[in-house]
Order: C-alpha cells, then sequence, then structure tokens
C-alpha cells in the first residue's frame, strides 16, 4: 500500500508550492489531474492547452524530488486512504472477493497483494517508509515522461532535458525478481456475501503481448465476449438468457505474465454452478476446435476498429505509450494491428489447450448469504 499512499501524497506540496498547490494551479490553467497507481505502476496525468504545456513540466519535475510529506498532511491522507479501502474493498462484496481471489490465484508473485494496502500497513506506515520509498523510486532514471498533442518535440524536449535532466538519479531501483511457479491443480474459493446474484472467475496463468501466443489470446477474449454479437455473450446472455453477464479479460500489457480470466454473473433463479459447468464445456470445445473463421475475422476486425477509434483520444494515446514503453518499448503498439491480423484458429486451438486448462485454472464463486447465514 505505500505506492498508493505516496500517490496521494503527490498531491501535498513542496517547498516550493504549498500544501493542494498543485491541483489549484492545474485548474486556474483550465486543465484537469489526477492519477492511479496500478500492479506495476504509478500514473500521474495532466491535460492542458499546449502553450500550458511548460507549466505543467515544471510542476511535475519540481515534485518528483522536492516533496515535502508533511506529517499532518499524511495523517489525514492516510484516514482517506483507510476509507478508499472500507468503501471498495472492506464493504463492498465485489471487491473483497475480488482482493481475496487474487491472493488465491498467485501463490508467490507480488500481484497477489493489494494495491490499496491492507488496512494495518496502511496504519503503520510512517513519514520515514514514505521518504525512503520517495527517494528510491520518484527519480528520473525510474521514469517514463509521455507527452501527447499539439506539441512540437525539437522545441520541447530542452525544456524536459533542462528540467528533468538537472535532478539527481536515484539508486537504481530494485527488480521484483519473484517468478510465479507453474501452478499444478485447480485452486478453488468459494465467498458468501450480501449479493443479490451469484457470481464467478475462472482465472488462468498466461503470457503477456510480448510473446507471440498473446496475440491469440487477444483475440480469443474478443470472439468470446468483446461485444453483443460475441459467442458467450450471444449464447449465455441474449439466446439462451442463464447469464445477466459475461465477460472475458486479458491482462494483455502486464508487465509480468498475467491472467486470462472469464466472469459471469447468473440470471435471477439460475445457478452459477450450472453456468460454471457451460462455460468450461464450451472452452473445452475451443481447445479441441478452435474458433470458426467467421467468428475470428469478426474478433480481428473489432480488435483493429477498437485501436482506430482510441486514436481520438490524446490521453488513451498517451496511456498506451507509456504501457509499451513500460513493456518494452513504445513502438512495440505498431506491432499490435498485424500481430491480431497474423492470428489463425489453430494459433487458438493450440494456446488454449496449452494454458486455459483444469490444472492452471483458479475457480472463484461468490454467493449470497442464505436466510440462516443471516440470522447467525
Amino acid at each position: 500500500g505505500i505506492s498508493h499512499l505516496l500517490e496521494h501524497m503527490m498531491f501535498k506540496g513542496t517547498a516550493r508550492y504549498g500544501p493542494k498547490a498543485f491541483s489549484r494551479i492545474v485548474a486556474e490553467n483550465g486543465g484537469r489531474e489526477n492519477a492511479m497507481t496500478s500492479r506495476d505502476f504509478t500514473m500521474y496525468f495532466t491535460q492542458l492547452a499546449p502553450d500550458r504545456l511548460p507549466l505543467a513540466l515544471e510542476l511535475e519535475a519540481d515534485r518528483m524530488r522536492n516533496l515535502l510529506l508533511d506529517p499532518e498532511e499524511l495523517q489525514r491522507e492516510r484516514e482517506v486512504v483507510k476509507e478508499e479501502r472500507r468503501s471498495h474493498t472492506d464493504d463492498d462484496p465485489q471487491g473483497a472477493f475480488m482482493e481475496e481471489f487474487q491472493g488465491i490465484v498467485y501463490a508467490a508473485h507480488p500481484y497477489r497483494l493489494p494495491t490499496v494496502g491492507w488496512m494495518t500497513d496502511i496504519a503503520a506506515i510512517q513519514r520515514s517508509d514514505l521518504l525512503e520509498y520517495y527517494r528510491s523510486y520518484y527519480a528520473p532514471n525510474d521514469a517514463i515522461l509521455v507527452i501527447v498533442g499539439d506539441v512540437s518535440a525539437p522545441e520541447i524536449l530542452p525544456r524536459v532535458r533542462d528540467l528533468f535532466g538537472s535532478l539527481p538519479p536515484g539508486p537504481a531501483p530494485p527488480l521484483i525478481r519473484v517468478v510465479e511457479p507453474p501452478q499444478r491443480g485447480e485452486r478453488r474459493l468459494i465467498m458468501r456475501r450480501e449479493v443479490q446474484f451469484p457470481s464467478l472467475l475462472i482465472a488462468f496463468h498466461v503470457p503477456n503481448l510480448t510473446q507471440r501466443e498473446g496475440f491469440a489470446l487477444e483475440v480469443l477474449r474478443a470472439a468470446l465476449a468483446a461485444g453483443r454479437s460475441a459467442r458467450w455473450v450471444r449464447e449465455f446472455v441474449y439466446r439462451r438468457q442463464v447469464a445477466l453477464e459475461v465477460d472475458v479479460h486479458y491482462d494483455a500489457l502486464s508487465l509480468d505474465p498475467g491472467l486470462f480470466t472469464l466472469s459471469a454473473t447468473a440470471s435471477p433463479g439460475g445457478k452459477v454452478e450450472a453456468l460454471e459447468v457451460e462455460l468450461l464445456a464450451d472452452l473445452e470445445r475451443v481447445r479441441a476446435e478452435g474458433i470458426s473463421e467467421l467468428e475470428l475475422r469478426r474478433a480481428q476486425d473489432r480488435l483493429e476498429a477498437q485501436t482506430i477509434l482510441r486514436q481520438d483520444s490524446a490521453f488513451a494515446q498517451g496511456m498506451l505509450l507509456g504501457q509499451y514503453e513500460l513493456l518494452g518499448g513504445w513502438r512495440l503498439r505498431d506491432e499490435y494491428v498485424p500481430g491480431i491480423r497474423a492470428v489463425t484458429a489453430e494459433d487458438i486451438r493450440r494456446v488454449a489447450s496449452r494454458y486455459l486448462i483444469p490444472d492452471n485454472s483458479t475457480v472463484g464463486l461468490l454467493l449470497p448469504v442464505t436466510s440462516r447465514e443471516e440470522r447467525q
């Protein structure tokens, strides 16, 4: 949770700019800003008119090395983060389920830890801990700067070099060397909480998009659950109406190998256990037969269209460039559509047979509490 708590403190002032000045200055200049912490990185973004870009760069360079970390501000933000954890995890059945599920899917890798942090850790983190962490990781040699918009690189790069090149580098950040061991049997979680309809998660360990197999997994994700015409949405949600929703998520840009996750919510009166059996039976058909040529073309067309439409958003472009640069180089972005187009039905059958198998699966069931449990 220290990465997330430090994210909050990054808006609480430097020696040059006082508490809450960052957000105020950006707003006064017609912009907006925010931040997020994921499993792999903390990202800060500012959206401003092009002529205000130098101001945004000055603010970012200043808080990269000159944060105050005021003890009173820290105590206030600690309480904010505690409440965030309560509302999004402890008191939210889906959040609590996801946290427990992640802890079972991963046996060794830090991905098993909640980004928001455990409540005991949030309470225990001291200013000295934050300061050590800040000095270790918040430095130019551990940062990626992405600028997207109506700007001239020859004009802005000298200013970037002046601002960030003058900052002292930090120590070489320690690498995460933990490798998740191969899973050798199904894992299962059953949780009962105050939910109206039961839901299901099934996760498989898979490679990311730096491996050619990743493109086949991405196409399979789209073929199964991307849009109303996708195989499982059409079959289970609309035709048979045994599920309120069905989705598939693939950690394509995860820095370390991530997950291929199936999720579904049973329809009123339906049994999520029966839905699990049917989803896994259809996945077995994919392992045996792959998908049809029509499903393949539809999925490829959809993914290419989404890639093109995403270019309309400067923010989405910047986000992708940063993620690809972290993964191995921003030019990997240009390999996405050709990689998707090169996938065959046989590729999908092969990766499904290798990775989407029972011994590599973790199954989670989130069930409503029974009347007896409610009385207890």
